[in-house]
């Protein structure tokens, strides 16, 4: 999870990215693996709750986050993307396209998205993803979304 995507964005040039996650444990071994990058400046960690965030971000990759939360958070999920995104940025990464009330994980559908996401971003891909896992595949919908103004 978060330590391949930070190793391969890190490999990709980025200046800085931020990893945030709730678990102590997590960010603690994560400290270890990005030591010299977060000696150098180029990868900060937070270890916290998303919806206290008070930074803002270029970019956003979503991965299994959203699908983890309460459906009841979603809309606050949506507003704290919004708020969080510098004017331009971009929430980049994968939702559920499939019902499953029972989570987490939760499904959703591209209606749901829809409605919740088109008052705060202009959507440049939403459509389904053609490199999902196997076990994921016809499942997935690749997401490019821009935070209006």
């Amino acid at each position: 999870g978060n330590a391949h995507e930070a190793a391969y964005l890190l490999s990709l040039g980025f200046a800085k990215i931020t990893l945030i996650d709730i678990s102590k444990v997590l960010v603690d071994e994560l400290k270890l693996k990005f030591a010299k990058e977060i000696t150098e400046g180029r990868c900060e960690l937070i270890h916290g709750n998303f919806f206290d965030i008070q930074d803002t971000f270029d970019l956003v990759i979503e991965q299994t986050f959203f699908c983890a939360i309460d459906p009841l958070l979603r809309d606050e999920y949506v507003q704290k993307m919004a708020e969080i995104l510098n004017l331009g940025g971009k929430l980049v990464g994968l939702l559920f396209d499939m019902d499953k009330p029972d989570g987490p994980p939760f499904g959703g559908r591209f209606p749901e998205y829809e409605k919740r996401f088109k008052p705060y971003f202009h959507f440049k891909i939403f459509e389904a993803c053609h490199n999902s896992i196997a076990s994921r595949s016809g499942n997935e919908l690749f997401i490019v979304l821009v935070k209006k103004a």
